[in-house]
């Protein structure tokens, strides 16, 4: 595919989208979550990428749904944001990228809300709580989902040992515990981003014979190319021991005349031996 061809085509709207720029109660939207995952007790839909990363049946002739059907979903799996939705929050097993070509989109993650802007990177690793909202017809986002099989293989090796993203990947192969849970790049001053973007959507949905072999290779500058970046990280498992801390001195702090223990493991549900 043509640069050009993907571009005439970003801003089109698709039927779903439609309904929802004049229906906002985004009916459709929730049944297709309902589809492809699970919604726990506490809200949140735990998306399966068995059912998540395959092929879809396709709305109409929009020319986004090649998305669905490119023969590299072997490989990495590429969803175009619904625009004019608030997508509830859910959790995949997966590790994804999510990058805004173009627009100002509201992110949610966990309690945390942030704004990304146009070609902000973010970097999400599995099972990590996440909501977003697209208002507006030139919010435009692109998500790159991949299987722990396709990092290993294909991508590794090419980055070197150092780096954040290196370490972040390894956390996630490895299911780190103290892993970094997501990393916001913020590329305004790399276009570099952009074209590579937009060379990996015009190989993926029209191949060419080494294509498979050129998205491995765009992916790779991808990464190299957000290293180039300023960045923001978090750890949700340390942010979440730092409020617990805050909070247990915070107790100690007003009845230490007659706290014990005994108190603090009612209070925060722990059990004794862990305050020993």
């Amino acid at each position: 595919m043509k640069r050009q061809e993907l571009l005439d085509h970003l801003y089109d709207i698709s039927e779903m989208e439609k309904e929802l720029k004049l229906n906002p109660k985004q009916t459709d939207f929730y049944d297709y979550l309902d589809d492809i995952g699970s919604k726990e007790i506490n809200g949140v839909y735990n998306i399966q990428s068995s059912k998540f990363l395959r092929p879809i049946k396709p709305q109409s002739d929009y020319f986004w749904d090649r998305l669905h059907y490119s023969p590299h979903q072997n490989m990495l799996t590429i969803k175009k944001a619904t625009r004019f939705s608030i997508e509830p929050m859910s959790r995949a097993n997966f590790i994804a990228i999510r990058y805004v070509y173009n627009g100002n989109i509201k992110i949610r993650i966990h309690k945390e809300s942030f704004p990304l802007k146009t070609n902000d990177v973010l970097l999400l690793s599995d099972n990590i709580s996440l909501s977003q909202q697209l208002h507006h017809e030139d919010d435009i986002v692109f998500t790159l989902m991949f299987e722990k099989e396709f990092l290993i293989n294909n991508i590794l090796n090419y980055l070197t040992q150092q780096s954040i993203i290196t370490k972040f990947i390894l956390d996630f192969i490895t299911d780190n515990k103290y892993k970094q849970n997501y990393i916001v790049f913020h590329g305004k001053d790399n276009d570099r981003i952009k074209y590579v973007i937009e060379d990996i959507l015009c190989e993926y949905m029209d191949p060419s014979p080494n294509g498979e072999a050129l998205i491995k290779s765009y992916i790779t500058i991808l990464l190299l190319e957000m290293l180039k970046c300023s960045y923001e990280f978090s750890n949700l498992a340390t942010e979440k021991n730092s409020y617990l801390l805050t909070n247990i001195l915070g107790y100690i702090s007003e009845n230490y005349r007659n706290c014990t223990l005994e108190d603090l493991s009612k209070e925060y549900n722990y059990s004794i031996k862990i305050y020993k």
